[in-house]
């Protein structure tokens, strides 16, 4: 029988990325266990794995509750033994993946797990709470259940609630449901694993996970879903990070003060997780450390698993590998016609596939470099940088690309310094590359994005002029318009605005049908209306110019347009314009 595997370790202990690197490995699919990830909207503060690697990988469990619903260890039970049996029906061997240990000893130990209140009971309980307010509540609970209560906190409304209710609607007490638990009598075989690391590299990680989650936005995502209409007194702001953020929005503490407690108290539950998964029975401990990848824990976590285990996951790569390709070549031929037919996600898995099995061949490093061109075109500049980096040193067939590819990830990530040395340096020691005039769009650009306007503005200029007049560079003559409109925007934002007006006017005049023309031309009548600049029209020649342009574009009614309004300006209309009318 399949086993099922279960990830688990305190907060930012890496076994997202751990799992997913498993799932890859296994071809399967994850489920999650954290209390926290089945309600929607909650996204950034609960650290979810992004929506391309669950589009890439299938997650259970992930965004299937509105904020307002409720979802308990009895709910977790079941709907997991649901899942991991159908998975099983299809041959797949799943992964459980979290750090709520309740729901793991439920599931590991097989609790028979009080099912919750029904929801008017739930309702009368809350409304007494309210009424009567939450000590005098939890004296009833005292009364009714004093083993149970001995163990909850008595502010704690939530599990208050939940014991008086499974009494109110069972006549059981909360506490009887876990009388007796014992293992399940071998439904399938479990093999838990523990991701430990030092105590003071986990509270690094940790304090690191909290100022990314600040950047990345977590203020305007609790106000996003407060806007919905969601109250703050729900389940989900309770948790770790919402509720500090909750008293942020409220008044009673600044940003950097919730930063602080949120720093503060994921400290303490990473703690109280440790010594939870100290008892669960079973389990193995997997070392980390900081040189870990996700790849090397789950190398090391396989090699954790018992010999038998290890002869059913051989047999069950055996079955699942005859759906590939025999030949590696053919096998990434088939992931780069999925790249270029930018089925994302199918080249995605394809790539992986090859890495995993040919880790050393040149098809892996082919497909390491597609694999960040996808990431690329999906605006994720860490994970292309991640994996471009290496390629440096070890792909120097297309190292001018790789290069190029990695700049621009280091400009779009905000690692501007970064990219224009490695620019500098890439046109100093490649100078006939055929990227050449990319490069120097891109040094330009990222000199402008550092306040070196100056030394943008000469890049351009030095460019412009290069590809212009030098015949050599002729095949860069495509980039002329961004570099025009590059510089020309650039030289208004620094007040030089004659020179911005010549050039978007030359936009205007040879490059008619470009993306940015239409920005040019509107710049074109912000700076006419300055008196410092001076509109001037176009001559006959420039307006032969612009409309042989729009008719390479067929663009004939403006061409139309653009003629009648020459022949009311003109009494005498050139014979070149009666044959771009004919």
């Amino acid at each position: 029988m399949l086993p099922l595997i279960i990830l688990t370790g305190p907060t930012s202990s890496g076994k997202s990325e751990a799992a997913l690197s498993l799932a890859r490995k296994l071809d399967t699919e994850i489920i999650s266990a954290d209390s926290m990830q089945v309600y929607k909207f909650f996204n950034i503060g609960t650290a979810k794995t992004s929506l391309s690697a669950r589009k890439e990988i299938p997650h259970h469990l992930v965004d299937i509750l509105d904020p307002d619903e409720e979802f308990n260890a009895y709910d977790f039970k079941t709907r997991t033994l649901k899942i991991i049996r159908e998975l099983m029906d299809r041959n797949k061997i799943p992964i459980l993946v979290g750090g709520t240990g309740l729901y793991l000893k439920v599931l590991t130990e097989d609790y028979d797990c009080a099912e919750g209140a029904s929801r008017e009971i739930r309702e009368k309980i809350q409304k007494d709470i309210q009424d009567q307010g939450v000590e005098k509540i939890y004296k009833e609970l005292q009364r009714i259940d004093p083993e149970y209560a001995t163990k909850i906190c008595e502010t704690d409304s939530l599990r208050i609630g939940r014991a008086l209710g499974v009494y109110l609607d069972t006549g059981k007490r909360f506490s009887e449901f876990h009388d007796g638990d014992s293992p399940s009598p071998n439904r399938f075989p479990i093999h838990t694993f523990v991701l430990q690391r030092e105590r003071s590299e986990l509270y690094s990680q940790i304090d690191q996970r909290v100022d990314k989650m600040i950047d990345q936005g977590l203020v305007d995502e609790v106000r996003s879903i407060l806007d919905r209409g969601y109250s703050p007194e729900l389940k989900p702001f309770k948790s770790i990070g919402y509720a500090q953020m909750i008293q942020y929005h409220q008044g009673n503490l600044t940003l950097d003060r919730a930063a602080y407690e949120i720093k503060r108290e994921t400290r303490h539950y990473a703690k109280r997780q440790l010594t939870w998964f100290k008892k669960i029975r079973d389990s193995q401990t997997v070392p980390a450390n900081p040189e870990d990848t996700p790849e090397s824990l789950r190398d090391r976590l396989l090699s954790l698993l018992p010999k038998i285990s290890i002869c059913l996951l051989a047999v069950f790569f055996s079955l699942s590998q005859t759906s590939f390709a025999s030949n590696k070549d053919q096998q990434f031929e088939e992931a780069k016609s999925f790249f270029h037919k930018k089925e994302w996600d199918k080249a995605k898995k394809s790539f992986l596939t090859l890495q995993s099995m040919f880790p050393k061949s040149i098809e892996t490093q082919r497909s390491q470099f597609l694999l960040a061109l996808i990431y690329e075109e999906q605006q994720k500049p860490e994970e292309t940088i991640k994996l471009l980096e290496p390629l440096t040193k070890n792909y120097s067939d297309i190292a001018d690309y790789v290069q190029f590819h990695l700049m621009q990830a280091q400009a779009k990530s905000g690692k501007y310094q970064k990219a224009r040395d490695n620019a500098k340096e890439f046109l100093k020691l490649l100078p006939n590359t055929l990227l050449y005039g990319q490069v120097r769009l891109l040094l330009a650009k990222v000199q402008i994005q550092l306040g070196e306007k100056d030394a943008g503005i000469s890049t351009l200029e030095e460019s412009i002029q290069m590809i212009t007049k030098d015949f050599r560079h002729k095949n860069f003559r495509k980039l002329l318009p961004e570099m025009i409109f590059t510089l020309a925007e650039t030289q208004e934002k620094s007040g030089k605005q004659r020179e911005a007006y010549s050039n978007f006017r030359q936009l205007h005049i040879q490059y008619p049908n470009h993306d940015r023309t239409t920005e040019a031309e509107k710049a074109l009548k912000r700076l006419a209306k300055l008196g410092t600049v001076k509109e001037v029209p176009l001559t006959l020649r420039e307006l032969t110019d612009r409309i042989q342009g729009l008719l390479k574009n067929v663009r004939y009614k403006e061409i139309i347009r653009e003629i009648q309004g020459i022949q009311k300006s003109n009494n005498l209309l050139p014979e070149r314009f009666y044959f771009f009318l004919a």
